[in-house]
């Protein structure tokens, strides 16, 4: 008899962007408009060549939410002035709500 292992991995959503193609200049970081204040969205790193970005969005409140957002680059000796890019075209998020508190709880004889 064979044992089969089933495993459940719950992960957050993620917003991401596309890597930028090898050989054009690259953003020294992303800053994202439009999401609460809980969710850190400005100065986020570059992720990998899988993705640009990747924001940990599973936090996100109930409510519709219209994200847009920028690549930036730093100011340093070979880009003397920092700059950003225009705003991306922008997303619109909706997440699932989620269940109302519990009404009532009391214990019973």
């Amino acid at each position: 008899m064979k044992k089969v292992l089933i495993a459940v991995v719950l992960l957050s959503p993620f917003l991401v962007c596309d890597p930028y193609p090898t050989g054009s200049v690259q953003p020294d970081y992303y800053t994202v408009t439009g999401l609460p204040a809980s969710i850190p969205s400005s100065n986020i790193p570059g992720h990998n060549a899988t993705y640009g970005f990747k924001l940990d969005i599973g936090s996100l409140p109930p409510g519709s939410w219209t994200v847009k957002a920028n690549a930036c680059k730093k100011a340093s000796a070979s880009w003397p002035v920092g700059s950003c890019s225009a705003d991306s075209n922008p997303l619109s998020l909706s997440p699932t709500p989620q269940p109302s508190s519990p009404q009532a709880p009391r214990l019973v004889p």
